[in-house]
């Protein structure tokens, strides 16, 4: 088998791909009767002779369509790897693998498409396009597939094998990611995916067939696994291990034997003479392969066993959390074309639409490409497109001024367009290069070295055709970069003109003024869900779940100190430090460390002790306890208490408005004190009779005070505790309070700027991905963190 990894040909039609890679039938053997059943994809049956029934073939397509290539994409069948380009037909049987930063799409007749992410191999182990039946299996290797998929018939089928688990669907929209042979991890964004174990073979079980009834039952049994099996319904996500599929792959291999002993059984009984003859009105009785199909009494015995086996593992499927929510919206781009699939014997009269081939390649070659407002990788791109279409292609990358540019499908033999960036005028294109001198970003793409091929003016003139030339008010977008390896946690913590940021692996990174990703440390920590980075004059401190780390400015450590359950990060909690000083809070109350060694100076004992961050207010320190006492602590050992009815107030720090302090507790209850008179202001329930838990820091200045709880925004006066405008809902992040405005990320991937006053929203910019940490400013921007570790950098400036 020869794989087809280019395609020379200027025009592309449907046909190039699915109609001519079709194979031809082969003219029927009379002398071998047996050879239909032996064939994978097996000749059009004929009508006589008799012998031939048993074994129903059609011609099929065994090929899958190659429709969008961006990066390095490469594959291979019985050759060595190639690379791979749009427009190509990849055979059953082909291997194709992905680099980093780099994807491609198949799709597979009208049943589906597939997109291979980055750092992806897998395996096509079945595509078998026929008039009545399509069956579509892919092999994941390692890596992630994402996957679209039309709604099928009942004999259709499109899977996914991993070492620990097959999902199958009916017709959804799904990713799967193979951890190896450890485990799978399934999110669902529509319909349902069945749980298999990772013996289950349809097709395995379809060879068993010797006669049409055989294949009815078949049918039937397959359709029984998959109803019987556990299921990943929409918004859900799971992790299947080996263990998990244990007693499953027991169960299914009892079925799989009593299918062989009934089939071997019936295929005996005609032996006896008179009954050979049989089969041959079976052939041609279609219509009696409609009728209900009655599974034996021993499979169904067993099929009874397995679905008891197989039960729903609760405690596996959960609601999906952000990260695939993020990966869902990027699905939302995915496309399953109108190819149809002409097969030998069939005619149509309706011409195949014209697919073009689309390449676009944008300078610096490290720019981000966006189609239709979805991401489509980095530097280039070839995709198929609709003849008489149009597409609308962004490029952006820091230090240069993003370029929009709308693309009509029309010239049949392709479209290529190139786009250069004009460098951003009006910011200093040598600051960025200066902060990864020593230590440079082991995982950020840092932007700042792309400045220097900023082109001359006569280059950007005849860029003139593809960029347009800048509007006189400033773009509201300054660009997107990658600051992180993975989700950024809470908030961007801003000091000077720098910012912090924690991820979602323990992980701090730092970014500067001028968008550049000045440096990226390991903490030694493994997970973080809550934590942030503190920072204070060459300082930044981070506590995860298993140390905290100490860093300077420019990343190098200065010291790690070991936590234990009393003073864990894990939940958000981070110390504060006071001047030579740091503080964290414990089961017991404070400890105290030197901030320059990390060794423990003493212990300030607390009767409640606190999972809350301290903060520092006039060289005192300020928390709340796990009953909510207000402790107001100085260095040389007095502690002053305000009782307030909080109930476990945790890992968020006191928000300081002059001379008062504002938090929330865990159920939404909203508190102010004067630390002065040291006397309770008010109190009020952000949801009066509901629960509302905050577990971030609230945005506050001396007018409002703003919570984030159950992706709600509230706004409340600082003086009375009064709402100031009906809550927010949709939000994605907490709110970062600058001047008179709101910044925040929402459900629907954007950013919203909202008036601090009135609640009511300024203007709404659409990011790339979902947001995952409230914004913070850097120099003259807005950093705004997303799902994938990057920073969009939005300009004030060019916003009304």
């Amino acid at each position: 088998m020869k794989l087809s990894i280019r395609n020379a040909a200027p025009i592309l039609f449907v046909a190039i791909s699915l109609i001519a890679c079709t194979p031809k039938s082969p003219a029927p053997s009379a002398s071998s009767p047996e050879a239909a059943p032996a064939a994978a994809p097996a000749p059009v049956a004929e009508a006589k002779p008799a012998e031939t029934a048993p074994a129903p073939a059609e011609a099929v397509v065994s090929e899958g369509l190659v429709t969008f290539v961006s990066g390095e994409v490469s594959a291979k069948a019985d050759a060595d790897w190639a690379p791979v380009d749009t427009g190509a037909s990849v055979p059953v049987g082909s291997s194709i693998k992905t680099g980093k930063d780099s994807y491609c799409e198949i799709q597979f007749g009208k049943t589906g498409s597939a997109r291979i992410q980055e750092n992806t191999t897998i395996i096509l182990g079945e595509v078998a396009l026929a008039a009545a039946k399509n069956a579509v299996g892919v092999k994941l290797v390692s890596g992630t597939i994402a996957c679209k998929v039309n709604k099928l018939a009942a004999k259709d089928r499109f899977q996914v094998r991993t070492q620990t688990v097959v999902c199958g669907v009916r017709g959804t929209q799904f990713l799967v990611r193979s951890e190896g042979t450890d485990r799978t991890a399934i999110a669902v964004k529509e319909g349902k995916v069945a749980l298999m174990p990772p013996s289950y073979d349809a097709a395995g079980l379809e060879s068993l067939a010797k006669a049409p009834a055989d294949s009815s039952v078949i049918d039937a049994v397959n359709d029984a696994i998959a109803k019987s099996s556990p299921t990943v319904a929409a918004n859900q996500e799971a992790t299947v291990a080996p263990a998990d599929m244990a007693l499953a792959e027991t169960a299914y291999a009892t079925v799989t034997t009593s299918v062989k002993r009934e089939i071997a059984q019936v295929s005996a009984e005609p032996a006896s003479g008179q009954a050979a003859s049989k089969p041959t009105p079976a052939a041609t009785a279609a219509p009696a392969a409609e009728a209900p199909v009655e599974i034996p009494a021993a499979v169904q015995a067993n099929l009874k066993a397995y679905a008891s086996t197989v039960a729903k593992p609760e405690k596996k499927i959960v609601v999906a959390g952000e990260s695939s929510r993020a990966q869902f919206r990027t699905m939302s781009a995915m496309r399953i074309m109108e190819i149809p699939v002409a097969l030998p014997g069939e005619t149509t009269k309706t011409p195949a639409p014209a697919l073009v081939k689309l390449t676009v390649n944008v300078q610096p070659a490290d720019a981000d490409l966006f189609v239709n407002g979805v991401e489509a990788g980095t530097g280039s791109f070839t995709g198929l497109y609709p003849k008489d279409s149009s597409v609308s292609v962004t490029a952006k990358r820091d230090g240069y001024k993003d370029a929009t540019i709308a693309i009509p499908i029309a010239n049949p033999k392709g479209e290529t367009k190139a786009i250069k960036l004009e460098s951003a005028k009006g910011q200093a294109p040598e600051a960025a290069p200066k902060a990864p001198t020593e230590e440079p970003a082991p995982v950020a793409v840092a932007p700042p070295p792309a400045v220097k091929e900023a082109a001359p003016p006569a280059a950007a003139k005849e860029a003139a055709p593809v960029v347009e030339a800048p509007p006189a008010k400033p773009s509201p977008v300054f660009g997107t970069v990658k600051l992180a390896g993975s989700r950024i946690i809470g908030t961007l913590v801003a000091s000077g003109s720098v910012v912090y940021a924690a991820d979602a692996k323990g992980g701090v990174s730092a970014l500067g003024s001028a968008g550049a990703v000045l440096w990226s440390k390991k903490t030694g920590n493994d997970k973080n869900e809550n934590s942030i980075p503190v920072a204070s004059g060459a300082s930044v401190a981070f506590a995860g779940d298993k140390f905290l780390a100490v860093l300077d400015s420019a990343g190098a450590s200065r010291f790690s100190v070991a936590l234990d359950e009393s003073t864990s990060g894990l939940f958000g909690r981070r110390p504060a430090f006071v001047g030579s000083e740091l503080y964290e809070s414990s089961a017991d109350g404070l400890v105290v460390l030197n901030a320059a060694t990390g060794a423990k100076l003493r212990s300030v004992p607390l009767a409640e002790g606190s999972d809350m961050t301290p903060v520092q207010y006039g060289g005192k320190i300020v928390l709340a306890g796990r009953k909510g006492t207000v402790y107001i602590v100085d260095p040389a050992g007095s502690v002053a208490e305000i009782k307030t009815h909080a109930v476990q107030p945790v890992a968020i720090a006191c928000s300081i408005i002059g001379s008062k302090a504002v938090f929330a507790d865990r159920k939404g209850l909203l508190v102010s004190v004067d630390l002065e008179a040291k006397s309770l202001l008010w109190e009020k329930q952000l949801e009066p009779g509901k629960s509302a838990p905050v577990f971030n820091d609230l945005a506050a200045g001396s007018q409002g005070i703003y919570a984030f709880a159950r992706n709600t925004i509230y706004g409340i006066s600082s003086a009375t505790g009064e709402r100031l405008f009906a809550p927010i809902a949709d939000a994605a992040t907490a709110p970062l309070l600058s001047g008179d405005r709101l910044w925040f990320g929402t459900k629907g991937s954007k950013i919203v700027i909202a008036d601090a006053k009135t609640g009511k929203v300024i203007a709404s910019i659409q990011a790339v991905a979902l947001p995952s940490a409230a914004p913070a400013p850097v120099g003259a921007l807005i950093a705004c963190p997303l799902e994938t570790g990057e920073v969009l950098l939005l300009n004030p400036a060019g916003i009304e």
